[in-house]
């Protein structure tokens, strides 16, 4: 089958069943806010917290489907000179996401409706971040189509990407298979789904799919669009940690991190307590430690992280004292700051519970520690809140001191959960969600 031909069958698919499946009328009560677009995210752990977007960021959302990327990159920068370019091959997913961005008064948004094989030839000027969420693993060849976006992004830009995982999909393959073999010989589309429907409705419990429905289930979310998607799909492939890894070294990037909400699953601390076992996990190389746990997990369906090219150093430091420290969510919990302060301060040496965006996190009480978190208030920078924890100090300690006793707090809320973030005093103001 040619790039062609599967680049039509998917279009098609999607004219069709719109995915995911949206009604613009829902973002009046509440917008989506993915993750992987969460442009605070982006800046600290992919541009070294430099990245000002009010000055003509250019953003791609390459197979933007029916618009959840798209509005929520769109609402971030509406009050900037930036553009967000919308690009599917379906034009009735863009009319779903279309009617979106009317609902959000959001006039910043460009549409092309093409595929992004064809990006190389489109003659846009290159963009600073490229989302592209479910997408490649839909191609027949997906090194073609990562190779495209990176002829489009910045030297120093960054990519947001989701791609199918392949040992939590397990079911899902077992049902492609039962379905290709139900529809062998057959072309039409609504009759393969009337089929899948019907075979869905009598799984016993024994079934893979019906025991994997507690962590995917897009069938029973989306209706017939899932359905179809999940298991009628004419082109999907998986991947392992070490197969994502060895993906994005081929077309010269590299990964930045995954995503706060799944990065926990992929470190061997999140289930091995054995200490000799644990050094020995530790001991292979980073991509066999992520793939190791995906395994013994089961349950990751999809790898979504962001990616920038090889050899860049990208993360924001904590030592770099022109960074403010902030709460990316201050803004929506005003009280979030001053209340871990709060608390730390009564707590003795017993760990404080800190939940800023759904994830909780155990903070330990230290005296240095507790100093930091007092005057982190979103416009101080390291350097300033290191002056104030010196003068409240009678041994006026180092600012390598205070790093220091302050770095394992650190490293749990913004290593592993991104609860607390940093961005150059230049830019920071930027990325506080209102």
């Amino acid at each position: 089958m040619s790039t062609l031909t599967v680049t039509e069958t998917v279009r098609c698919q999607y004219e069709d069943l719109p995915y995911p499946p949206r009604n613009p009328e829902d973002d009046r009560k509440r917008l989506p806010t993915p993750a992987l677009d969460h442009l605070g995210y982006v800046n600290h752990h992919c541009r070294a917290g430099r990245w000002n977007p009010r000055e003509n960021a250019r953003v791609l959302i390459a197979g933007g489907g029916t618009g959840d990327a798209t509005i929520f990159l769109a609402w971030q920068l509406r009050r900037t000179s930036a553009v967000v370019t919308h690009l599917d091959l379906s034009q009735a997913s863009i009319d779903v996401a279309r009617k979106r961005a009317r609902v959000c008064s959001l006039n910043n948004i460009k549409w092309i409706r093409g595929s992004l094989l064809d990006l190389p030839a489109m003659d846009l000027p290159k963009f600073d971040y490229i989302n592209s969420c479910g997408v490649l693993h839909h191609l027949e060849d997906p090194r073609a189509g990562l190779a495209a976006l990176r002829s489009v992004l910045k030297d120093d830009g960054a990519m947001g990407l989701m791609l199918y995982a392949q040992v939590g999909r397990t079911a899902v393959y077992l049902t492609q298979d039962m379905m290709r073999r139900v529809n062998a010989g057959s072309n039409d589309s609504n009759a393969n789904l009337r089929r899948a429907e019907s075979i869905l409705k009598v799984l016993p419990n024994t079934n893979w799919m019906k025991r994997s429905e507690d962590i995917i289930n897009d069938h029973i979310r989306y209706g017939r669009s899932g359905i179809y998607d999940m298991f009628l799909h004419s082109q999907d492939r998986a991947y392992t940690a070490e197969q994502v890894h060895e993906f994005l070294a081929d077309a010269g990037m590299k990964m930045a991190t995954y995503i706060p909400q799944r990065r926990f699953y992929y470190r061997p601390e999140s289930l091995i307590r054995d200490h000799d076992l644990l050094a020995e996990i530790r001991r292979q190389p980073l991509p066999r430690q992520e793939t190791i746990m995906e395994l013994m997990w089961g349950g990751i369906v999809k790898h979504e992280f962001w990616a920038v090219p090889a050899g860049s150093d990208t993360e924001a430091k904590l030592n770099d004292l022109e960074n403010v420290l902030y709460y990316p969510y201050a803004r929506l919990k005003p009280d979030l700051g001053r209340n871990l302060a709060a608390a730390l301060a009564q707590a003795g040496n017993q760990p404080v519970t800190f939940s800023g965006d759904k994830v909780t996190v155990p903070v330990q009480p230290s005296r240095l520690s507790n100093l930091v978190f007092k005057y982190i208030d979103g416009q101080r920078t390291v350097g300033e809140i290191l002056c104030l924890v010196r003068k409240d100090c009678s041994d006026n300690p180092t600012n390598e001191a205070v790093l220091a006793d302050f770095a394992p707090n650190y490293n749990a809320l913004a290593g592993l959960n991104d609860q607390l973030l940093l961005a150059h005093k230049s830019v920071a103001p930027f990325y506080q969600l209102e």
